[in-house]
Order: C-alpha cells, then sequence, then structure tokens
C-alpha cells in the first residue's frame, strides 16, 4: 500500500488482498455523498475483544495515513456499536473529531477527497515487486481455504429438510454476504435455488422407491400440500410421483 500513486489506490489494494492479512476483522468501504466510509465487523463475534479489535485497526488507520500524506483535516467521525469505556478521553485525544458511542455500526468516517491525496512513499518498482508477491500469496491463501460450496449446500440442504435451508442462510454459514455467495455460485455455474431443487427430487425418487406414502414424501421434503409435490414431482421429471412409482415398480 506505502507504494501506492494515491490514498485511492492504496485503500483499493488493502481491500483486495485484506484476507491474506490475517485480520479477525471484515473491512468494507463505501461512498455516503461526499464522505468515505470505513467499516469493519468481526468475522467471529467476541463482544469482549471488539473495543480492543475497533481501537487497533481505526487506530492503524490512521497513523499509516498521518506518515504518508502528512497532516490533513480529511477525519469527519468515528463511531462505535459498543458504550462509551471509561478511557473514553484518550479516544478523543487521539480522533479528535465527534466519536459516538452505541451506534448501530464501528465505522469511520473521511472526507471524500483524502482519496486523491499523494502518498510519500509512491514507488512504481516497489508496487510492481509487491503486487507480485501479493499476488502469490492470495492464491495460496484462497486454495488452502477453498470451500466446495455446491458439496457443502447440498448438504445443508438435505441436513435441514423438511425445514426451507435459504440463501441467507448458506451465506451465513460461510460467514459472507448474500450478494458475495451469490456472486461465487455464479462463476462456479450454479445456481441456489436449482441445487434445492435437484436435491428435493433426488430425494423424493428415493422415498418413492422405499414405498414411501406419498403423504409422507411431501412432508419429509417440506411442502404444506400434497398437490404442491406433485406439481413440484411433475415439473421437475414431466411426470406425476404414482406414474413414476408405476414405471420404477414395472
Amino acid at each position: 500500500m506505502q507504494a501506492c500513486q494515491n490514498v485511492g489506490e492504496a485503500l483499493e489494494l488493502g481491500l483486495k488482498y485484506h484476507p491474506i492479512s490475517g485480520s479477525a476483522l471484515n473491512l468494507t468501504a463505501s461512498l455516503v455523498s461526499n464522505q468515505l466510509e470505513l467499516k469493519i465487523s468481526e468475522r467471529f463475534p467476541n463482544t469482549a475483544l471488539l473495543p480492543f479489535f475497533c481501537e487497533e485497526i481505526f487506530c492503524n488507520i490512521l497513523t499509516f495515513l498521518s506518515n504518508m500524506i502528512g497532516e490533513h483535516d480529511d477525519l469527519l467521525n468515528v463511531q462505535f456499536s459498543y458504550a462509551e469505556p471509561q478511557h473514553f478521553q484518550l479516544y478523543r485525544a487521539f480522533f479528535d473529531c465527534p466519536i459516538p458511542f452505541n451506534t448501530s455500526k464501528n465505522s469511520i468516517f473521511f472526507n471524500i477527497e483524502i482519496l486523491k491525496r499523494p502518498l510519500k512513499s509512491y514507488s512504481p518498482a516497489n508496487y510492481t515487486t509487491a503486487i507480485r508477491i501479493c499476488e502469490k500469496t492470495l492464491d495460496d491463501f484462497n486454495n488452502i481455504n477453498h470451500v466446495d460450496y455446491k458439496q457443502r449446500i447440498q448438504h445443508l440442504i438435505e441436513e435441514y429438510l423438511p425445514e426451507l435451508f435459504d440463501m441467507q442462510q448458506a451465506a451465513d454459514t460461510f460467514q459472507i454476504s448474500e450478494r458475495q455467495l451469490r456472486r461465487i455460485l455464479v462463476t462456479e455455474g450454479i445456481n441456489f435455488q436449482t441445487l434445492r431443487q435437484n436435491i428435493l427430487e433426488q430425494k423424493a425418487k428415493i422415498f418413492i422407491s422405499q414405498k414411501f406414502s406419498m403423504t409422507d414424501i411431501s412432508q419429509q421434503l417440506g411442502f404444506s400440500e400434497l398437490r404442491e409435490f406433485r406439481r413440484a414431482f411433475k415439473r421437475w421429471t414431466g411426470h406425476t410421483p404414482s406414474f413414476y412409482r408405476e414405471k420404477i415398480d414395472a
């Protein structure tokens, strides 16, 4: 990041390579009107450590900026989701801006102009070398932490039956947003609803072959009415459940 040309470029790289930092926090950036918001959230919620995490990352961000761009007045305010700590005066002395506590999030806000500030340590040569190292590290990290989303989701859908296991529950399981999970599945050529329908079809065929009653099968698969199951099965196979049973019994 220190080799980048300006703060905006450094932020973009910081967000991209944040997973390999080993941080216990998720970091996101968004633009709201003329403000840049950097928001953090815990990957593994731990209320006792939250103040420490917030203090560390926000202080590191400001220290980095002070070292790389010098004096500036772009910091607007800092918000914390926890109660005001006993040492809150240290917060005020360090941040020197409005600091509300007990808010809905943990965020630090800057004037959007900060993204254009040039970095003192800009170095094209160092930048190229650093990017090459980060890309290699990120590839290794992704390979080590690869998740077989299709297999895991299929297992979870089956495990939750007859309850409906939805996209949001899957995203919560992987500790990512629903939007992120949807993008991942798209890149893998997978559709969540198609996966779920395939599981239901496979389970239905197994239950039919095992001589379960149609009512029991319907309930086991989470359908509220038998006729809904019949419609779904015909949509999957082109045949009614009764026809399918007759066919496999023949």
